[in-house]
């Protein structure tokens, strides 16, 4: 495994997140408002730099990463890279932003799982449209998890970070197992992590630039290809990718929950994650996500490297999962305003 590789692009992404900075400064300066958890003008953009540092990792990998059928879904990515940069330069509807995110998740879907659908749905395309529009909604929503949860420094990328950890660890954990070498999946995902952490350097607290939701939403869609492409290929089964995001699944389901049950408008911008009350609780960025980060590969890995080896116990490791955290959102009020808010 060419490491030197992977070492580059941490070092080009880092290189270009300062770049992004530079014209960031100038065009995108993130001003802070009653609704923000930072306190200084910050320029955001800077998810751009990992996009390209992906991207340009796909076209020169020597490991000929993009010779994959899976991975072709990846083109799905560029119209919701398009549509997340303008948002970033001024606002753009809802209706245009999910618009082209759905185009991408279409996209996904008729590269990498229309065969599969059709497949059981006896070869006919009208039976497969139904859970083709599911997997759409499903794909559309992970992509705005990640926006959601890009709220208070470092949390999305040390979030993508420590979640490509447990993958590779369980990933090169089983290849050593069954005696395979390092395939095509574990170079995507160190390719995603590289890239990833060379933001990081720039974004760590205080972040000197705000990923943005075109860093946001490129990962939330990455995550599913790398999904995707471990369940296509039977190397990791479905109840992994209900633990290792369980976090974020749970952070931002319950908090749009409360805030449709309580008559508040779920389609703004808030402060009302479990994550960030937790950053105002413990007044620092930094607890809380590093925070998270441990959680996802001291407790969610081990609990999803069981429920990979126990398949048959699977539903009680989920829970093991789900349980506890859920408890520490609502500890921490997702959902629900502060009464200086009210």
């Amino acid at each position: 495994m060419n490491y030197l590789f992977y070492l580059a692009i941490f070092v080009i992404s880092y290189s270009l997140t300062e770049l992004v900075r530079c014209y960031a400064v100038g065009y995108l300066m993130d001003k802070p408002n009653e609704r923000s958890s930072h306190t200084v003008p910050t320029p955001r953009g800077g998810g751009l730099a990992i996009v390209l540092g992906v991207y340009l990792g796909l076209i020169l990998s020597p490991e000929k990463i993009f010779s994959e059928t899976p991975l072709w879904g990846m083109l799905g990515a560029i119209p919701v890279i398009v549509i997340s940069w303008v948002d970033d330069h001024r606002h753009v509807p809802v209706v245009y932003r999910l618009g082209m995110q759905a185009l991408g998740a279409i996209w996904l879907i008729r590269c990498c799982l229309w065969d599969l659908l059709t497949y059981h749905a006896h070869q006919s395309a009208l039976i497969a449209l139904l859970p083709g529009i599911l997997l759409m909604v499903l794909i559309v929503w992970i992509i705005n998890l990640y926006n959601f949860m890009d709220g208070i420094d470092t949390l999305a990328g040390l979030e993508f970070c420590s979640l490509a950890i447990a993958v590779l660890f369980i990933l090169l954990a089983l290849n050593r197992i069954q005696g395979h070498e390092a395939d095509e999946t574990v170079h995507l995902v160190l390719l995603a992590f590289a890239a990833t952490a060379g933001f990081l350097v720039v974004n760590w607290p205080p972040a000197r630039i705000f990923m943005g939701d075109v860093g946001s939403n490129f990962l939330g869609y990455l995550l599913v290809v790398i999904a995707i492409k471990t369940l296509h290929q039977h190397q990791l089964g479905l109840s992994t990718w209900l633990i290792l995001p369980a976090v974020f699944w749970l952070d931002a389901s319950v908090t749009l929950l409360r805030r449709i049950m309580t008559d508040q408008p779920f389609y703004k911008a808030h402060r009302t994650h479990a994550y960030q009350q937790a950053a105002r609780f413990f007044a620092s960025h930094k607890k809380v996500s590093l925070g998270i980060a441990l959680i996802n590969v001291l407790y969610l890995m081990p609990l999803a490297i069981l429920a990979e080896i126990h398949a048959h116990l699977q539903v009680i490791f989920v829970g093991l999962a789900y349980i506890p955290l859920l408890y520490l959102v609502i500890h921490f009020r997702a959902g629900l305003m502060l009464e200086r808010d009210v």
